[in-house]
């Protein structure tokens, strides 16, 4: 899809970087939201900083952490 959308290479991996970040690092939301801003000079990056920080509800957490909760 992303190809489709004509995104270059670049776009596509800081997606995938922002996807990982968030989901697959087992990081709290704060540490990942963070290292989001770290890279926020990259403009696909600065968007997701951007609504990550307009949500008012949050980012559904991901399976790491969800499983860290179970064992803890």
């Amino acid at each position: 899809g992303m190809r489709r959308q004509d995104l270059s290479k670049e776009q596509v991996e800081d997606i995938r970087w922002v996807y990982k970040t968030l989901y697959r690092r087992g990081l709290p939301g704060s540490a990942a939201l963070e290292a989001l801003r770290e890279r926020a000079d990259r403009p696909m990056i600065a968007e997701y900083v951007a609504f990550i920080e307009r949500s008012r509800r949050g980012l559904l957490t991901g399976r790491a952490a969800i499983k860290r909760r179970q064992e803890h």
